[in-house]
């Protein structure tokens, strides 16, 4: 007899007690020109249940555009952020990345 793979189904528990840093909102010009000094304001909320400690990276897929770091984060909280990057000679998609303190 085989058994063929009929169905499959992830699912997270999220663990109670920690914090987690969401992106929610990036301000950044939609265009620019190569060579133009560019500045992203970035806002972040603590949405889990608990005060943690913060990273958060910027990059282009190879090279890191932007970085920082929140002390003592409180759930519910907010904070603000920014990085200046010069526009390269091509379309540039940023991925920012959040992690918090284990």
């Amino acid at each position: 007899m085989v058994w063929e793979l009929d169905d499959t189904k992830d699912f997270i528990i999220s663990l109670i007690g920690e914090g987690k840093l969401s992106i929610i909102k990036v301000d950044a010009p939609s265009t620019a020109y190569e060579g133009d000094q560019i500045t992203v304001n970035l806002t972040f909320q603590n949405i889990g249940t608990f005060t943690d400690n913060f990273t958060w990276k910027a990059t282009d897929g190879v090279t890191i555009l932007g970085s920082g770091s929140f002390l003592s984060i409180a759930a519910g909280a907010t904070v603000t952020d920014l990085f200046n990057f010069a526009m390269q000679p091509n379309d540039i998609t940023i991925t920012i990345n959040t992690y918090h303190e284990e």
